[in-house]
């Protein structure tokens, strides 16, 4: 019986001291191994280059050499093993203006890393953080607008301006084009823009001198231009009463003619028929654009047929109203009636008032005859206004 126990003793005495040693020895092996800490941020620089905003760019460094030397237990593992492991980017580095912010964030594999040195018993433990970059301190670029160098002006009558440029001198090259140029009214409008084939040579002149391309076109709406007549509610009181006053000596000289036995006994501004061209683009001449016949009440007797009423008319054309709120009008170009009477035929505005007549006059015996006669035939180019109240 004490044999046994004795024999038990040894055994559990043999399994602590197995036990312990095997305690101990791995106490050994984790003391042998070789810790590495590094803060990978110490090794870490950036800089923000460019003085502009809008060109500014991050440069970045991580200094391996530096991280290499810094520990001489890395050295059991070459460098181009352990750089690789190590790396990072930011999320935004070129363009960069006041206010923008960069994120720098790295890229590691600690496990990789550690895996190199496994069987070097060394333990690498990497401390990092992200890198936030606040862009500012940039200057401003000057802006370029090619559009300065430009001026528009329009000349010309309307519906007929016409739109013209001047270009000043300019350190780039610069070249323009108008998208209308004639046929242009009031209130038109007309777009100026820089050339395509000069716009490669205008960004490259803007990026050498540090501007910003700015305006390259720019619209400017017609105005200020003279405008021919289009209606007769253009024509002020004064304006038709020096047509009228000038219409009433063309029919004095016609009266120069007249025979003896016939009397004029008044004449009187009587109304106004004014004719606007629907289709200004087909006129051969601008002067047609309008027509203003001014319509004259004549009262005349002879001793046939005694006292009666007829109507004259002298038409101006090309009637222009100015800015400046004047009428022009070539008072030395006018029509007026003709006609003529030969053996029993008249021709023209010519006509006798009776059969018994022995004296005949031009003109028109009604306004509505002047009417049928100049105006409707007329109406298929133009349209009309008056002065006279129509049912």
């Amino acid at each position: 019986m004490k044999k046994h126990i004795k024999a038990l003793l040894a055994l559990s005495t043999a399994a602590c001291l197995l036990a312990f040693a095997s305690c101990n020895s791995g106490k050994e092996k984790e003391e042998e191994l070789d810790k590495v800490e590094l803060d990978l941020n110490d090794y870490f620089t950036y800089t923000v280059l460019g003085e502009y905003e809008g060109t500014a760019y991050i440069e970045y460094s991580i200094d391996y050499d530096s991280l290499w030397e810094s520990e001489k237990k890395l050295h059991r593992e070459t460098r181009e093993e352990f750089m690789p492991f190590i790396v990072g980017s930011f999320d935004v580095s070129e363009n960069l203006s006041n206010g923008d912010v960069a994120t720098w964030t790295w890229n590691i594999d600690e496990d990789a890393i550690n895996d190199l040195y496994e069987d070097d018993n060394v333990v690498v433990s990497l401390k990092h953080k992200d890198v936030t970059v606040n862009i500012e301190g940039l200057l401003e670029k000057e802006t370029f607008n090619p559009i300065d160098y430009v001026e528009v002006y329009f000349e010309g009558v309307s519906p007929f301006g016409e739109a013209k440029m001047n270009v000043s001198p300019c350190d780039c090259s610069l070249a323009f084009s108008l998208d209308y140029t004639n046929k242009l009214s009031n209130g038109d409008t007309v777009t100026v823009t820089l050339n395509d084939g000069y716009l490669n040579t205008v960004e490259t002149y803007c990026e050498e001198n540090n501007y910003v391309l700015g305006e390259t076109s720019a619209t400017y709406t017609v105005e200020d231009l003279d405008e021919y007549v289009v209606s007769v509610d253009q024509l002020t009181d004064d304006m038709i009463a020096m047509m009228s006053e000038q219409a009433i000596n063309v029919y004095y000289s016609y009266t120069a003619g007249w025979e003896e036995e016939a009397e004029l006994i008044s004449i009187e501004y009587d109304g106004i028929y004014f004719l606007n061209s629907r289709y200004p683009d087909n006129l051969w001449n601008k002067n047609d654009m309008n027509h203003c016949y001014i319509i004259l009440h004549v009262t005349a007797s002879n001793p046939t047929d005694g006292e009666f009423s007829y109507y004259y008319y002298v038409e101006y054309s090309g009637l222009v109203l100015k800015n400046d709120g004047t009428l022009i009008v070539d008072m030395s170009r006018y029509n007026h009636c003709e006609g003529s009477y030969f053996f029993g035929s008249a021709s023209g505005d010519a006509f006798m008032v009776s059969n018994d007549s022995t004296l005949y006059y031009v003109g028109n015996l009604s306004v509505n005859d002047f009417y049928e006669k100049v105006i409707l035939t007329n109406l298929v180019d133009y349209d009309y206004t008056t002065t006279y109240t129509e049912e």
